[in-house]
């Protein structure tokens, strides 16, 4: 007999579904078309679209209810990547009938990977040892965040979380070394787990601080993900006590895409569309595809232009964030980052489809076996700061530039003994 919980949930997914379509047709189709958001469905293409979700509804339902942060993860990534996915194939009949297929195959291997490979330890380890360690770290990215912000902007303050472009077009200019630049990138997911950590130890001058330098990170290169992981990171310590909340997912995001559709109907404005709804889901979406049709009949990179650039030269001279940019809004200005598929598929083509998803869900049973012994409260921004890398930045660039490797290292040397 199914579970009450599961029709619950296959109903959750057939709403959001419905509105993911709705809001796509109705706000940023219209209000974004200059940015090549197509409108042209099809009886054929809107029924490839539902098929791919009613196909994957149960590998989606077993997730679920999966109470672990890779699961966590992966729920997000659902209901942010692969639902909006289906949705752009929805309303775009021009996609090639082979992206699709390798979108879904994408999605199979990933969901059905991780419902499958064991979470991943390395041995005992005795954390009551590595306090040091974490303070350190703590401080090196204070002290970074703190240089940067001081030699390149004078300690500036940005308040403002719409007009944040001339911002980041001048940090493009910024001569930072690398391995400071390193440093403050990791800062801006490892920051924020800090900030939990110190409110939890009840030292809440040191976690003002700690939050201080995170909105003065926010004023370097005006990266919304910053100020959001700020805010999200308070809203998880004081509101969300475990894992479990993490099965209300979906119903978080329905809410967010109503209130999108029902501020436009009554109100005639768009502010939570521009910044949720445009951004974080249907952006990522359609890059997806300026990808594949550019590296469809384009050599593959290899990884030359992430970790193997000091060692391989790449056959593109542009950044090729800023050339896809160029390829879909003609603006070679626009860094077109992605992550998840467009990574695999730019990289190593349809054996990147199969392969990656695999190496990703590897990549995050080493995080399960990294929060063993955490407490709960510490989990969801772990679990929301990692989403927004994977969903944003191509895979390598999460793992190394982005920090999911120093993510990993920083959550081993939280002492389990005071947590």
């Amino acid at each position: 007999m199914i579970k009450t919980k599961y029709i619950y949930l296959f109903i959750g997914i057939i709403i959001y579904k419905f509105l993911s379509d709705y809001v796509y047709n109705n706000i940023i189709s219209v209000l974004f078309s200059y940015q090549n958001f197509e409108n042209n469905p099809t009886p054929r293409s809107m029924f490839i679209s539902w098929l791919m979700v009613l196909i994957l509804s149960p590998l989606i339902i077993k997730t679920n209810f999966q109470e672990k942060v890779s699961s966590s993860i992966i729920k997000i990534l659902i209901l942010a990547s692969f639902i909006p996915t289906c949705t752009m194939i929805g309303f775009n009949s021009s996609y090639e009938t082979e992206y699709i297929i390798l979108m879904f195959i994408y999605w199979v291997i990933f969901l059905t990977s991780n419902l499958y490979i064991p979470k991943i330890t390395f041995g005992e380890k005795d954390f009551s040892k590595n306090s040091y360690l974490f303070g350190i770290i703590v401080i090196i990215l204070s002290l970074t965040v703190i240089i940067i912000s001081w030699r390149y902007t004078g300690f500036r303050m940005q308040f403002d979380l719409i007009q944040v472009y001339d911002v980041r077009t001048e940090a493009r200019g910024y001569q930072i070394p690398t391995i400071i630049g390193y440093l403050a990138t990791f800062s801006d997911n490892i920051l924020p787990i800090a900030l939990v950590y110190f409110l939890y130890k009840k030292k809440r001058m040191i976690a003002m601080f700690i939050a201080f330098v995170i909105f003065l990170n926010f004023g370097i290169t005006a990266t919304k993900q910053i100020i959001f992981l700020l805010f999200l990171s308070l809203i998880g310590f004081y509101f969300i006590r475990n894992l479990k909340f993490t099965n209300k997912f979906i119903w978080i995001f329905i809410g967010v895409l109503s209130a999108g559709a029902l501020e436009f109907i009554y109100f005639k404005t768009y502010v939570i569309s521009l910044l949720s709804t445009y951004r974080v889901l249907f952006i990522p979406a359609k890059l997806h595809y300026v990808f594949y049709t550019f590296f469809s009949t384009h050599e593959l990179d290899y990884f030359r232009q992430s970790f193997l650039k000091y060692f391989i030269e790449s056959p593109y001279k542009e950044n090729i964030g800023f050339l896809m940019g160029y390829e879909d809004i003609g603006d070679i200005t626009a860094r077109a980052n992605n992550g998840l598929f467009t990574d695999a598929y730019y990289n190593f083509g349809s054996i990147g489809v199969i392969i990656f998803p695999i190496i990703l869900v590897v990549i995050l049973k080493i995080l399960d076996g990294s929060v063993i012994g955490l407490n709960q409260r510490f989990l969801f921004i772990i679990i929301i700061s990692t989403s927004f890398v994977l969903i944003g930045l191509p895979f390598s660039t999460a793992l190394f530039s982005a920090g999911l490797i120093p993510l990993i290292v920083f959550l081993n040397s939280l002492n389990r003994e005071s947590v």
